[in-house]
């Protein structure tokens, strides 16, 4: 599903339900509904891995990033993840 990856509160804190908007579909509502939707935003493929609107798991663009000696990843992979790049980096 293509998640709202730019909203913006409609309503002011302290509200019960707050409305928001996505600010690349624009579409409006409380959050854990605007979650249930799907974005209709076409984003552009990433220009490292090609892959929209999430990066590949070996996107050259995010290991360079996180490879910065000033970059500390904190936590660890599912391993579902570990599997999948293991078994990609076998074939």
């Amino acid at each position: 599903m293509n998640p709202h990856m730019h909203m913006v509160a409609l309503d002011p804190p302290g509200l019960t339900i707050r409305r928001w908007r996505c600010l690349f579909c624009k579409l409006e509502g409380p959050l854990d509904e605007l979650r249930k939707k799907a974005c209709t935003y076409v984003y552009p493929p990433c220009e490292a891995c090609g892959q929209t609107p999430e990066c590949a798991l070996d996107c050259p663009a995010v290991v360079a990033a996180l490879s910065d000696k000033n970059i500390h990843v904190v936590g660890d992979l599912p391993q579902q993840t570990k599997n999948a790049i293991k078994k990609k980096g076998q074939s």
